[in-house]
């Protein structure tokens, strides 16, 4: 350790937190996680260059978060005044809202070339793939869809699944 002309000694060295790691762990929050440093007292959790948290543990987990969006994190080891340079930056995209298989799937027969189909609302779906034979025919918004076009006497199948975003 060197003195200073006062007479003072320099405080400890600090290095840069190594290995932040961000887990996205739901809809809402993402874990992060970095190797401890030797020295420091506290970490600095920053998102998107913003402070958002002065920890001692070597864990972090961000809660509140909005869905399906990108976050962005660094970490700095801090001793009494001083703050080491930032790590290297870590991103996540928190989960998308999820989304079930649509139920009650009901064709009824309108005419010799059309069918309409039915089936219930899907929370959080943003539009429905209405598929004939495996092969997508619409997507669609609503819950209902009319086929038209069709032959007579001949069996048609449909499959409908639920769209959220990709």
């Amino acid at each position: 350790m060197g003195c200073t002309k006062d007479g003072t000694t320099f405080d400890l060295p600090i290095t840069t937190p190594k290995n932040l790691v961000a887990n996205v762990l739901s809809t809402s929050s993402i874990s992060l996680s970095w190797n401890e440093v030797e020295n420091a007292l506290s970490y600095n959790v920053y998102q998107a260059n913003e402070l958002i948290a002065n920890i001692e543990e070597t864990t972090f987990t961000v809660d509140g978060l909005e869905y399906n969006t990108e976050y962005c994190y660094t970490v700095t080891a801090v001793r009494n005044e001083t703050e080491s340079d930032k790590s290297e930056e870590v991103c996540a995209t928190t989960f998308d809202l999820p989304i079930t298989t649509p139920k009650n799937l009901v064709a009824n027969v309108l005419s010799t070339s059309s069918i309409s189909l039915s089936w219930n609302e899907v929370e959080n779906a943003l539009s429905y793939n209405v598929y004939q034979a495996n092969e997508l025919i619409a997507n669609i918004e609503e819950t209902t869809f009319t086929v038209d076009g069709l032959e007579y006497n001949t069996e048609y199948c449909y499959t409908v699944t639920a769209v959220r975003n990709e």
